[in-house]
């Protein structure tokens, strides 16, 4: 987040004071680390994908979740929990993608 805009502070307190249009702010803000994050936890190169998603669509599928959720249950910072979010997302595309090799493995042999 650079410091021309909103701190975190303020962002979330505009978050759960129910402002949609902070949602864009913070997507602004956030989209490129989280977007390195997720890239790095898929271990994928630029424009890569591991099961037909991509960093970009686990950032995306993300942030769905957490709007619909809101974001009562954040107790640290909203760049700490963003972040976490993504990686954990991260984290289940790669699951998958190793039960989907040991299932087309199993089946082969």
């Amino acid at each position: 987040m650079d410091d021309t805009g909103p701190s975190d502070e303020e962002l979330l307190a505009r978050l759960r004071a129910g402002d949609t249009d902070a949602w864009g702010e913070v997507y602004s803000a956030y989209r490129v680390m989280l977007h390195r994050v997720a890239r790095r936890t898929l271990d994928v190169r630029e424009g890569g994908t591991l099961l037909g998603l991509g960093p970009e669509d686990v950032v995306l599928e993300c942030f769905t979740e957490v709007m619909e959720r809101g974001v009562g249950e954040v107790r640290g910072t909203l760049r700490a929990y963003l972040r976490r979010a993504v990686y954990n997302k991260a984290v289940d595309v790669v699951r998958a993608k190793v039960r989907q090799r040991r299932y087309e493995g199993a089946i082969v042999e």
